[in-house]
């Protein structure tokens, strides 16, 4: 018995579906993690804005 093709379509429509899951999800997690290293302070870098601000308080 040959399968029809709206059955045939559905799992074309399937793989088509995990191709892009496969490659859009990591790519979307791999920009996430990007953005969240750009914009991780470092240690020294937040004494260094610590001090910078306290600086600016006493000068006030």
């Amino acid at each position: 018995m040959r399968a029809s093709s709206s059955d045939s379509n559905s799992w074309c429509g399937t793989i088509f579906d995990l191709r892009i899951l496969m490659s859009f999800v990591p790519a979307i997690f791999f920009i996430g993690l990007l953005a969240i290293s750009k914009f991780d302070l470092t240690e020294e870098k937040q004494k260094e804005i610590t001090h910078e601000l306290a600086v600016c308080r006493n000068a006030v």
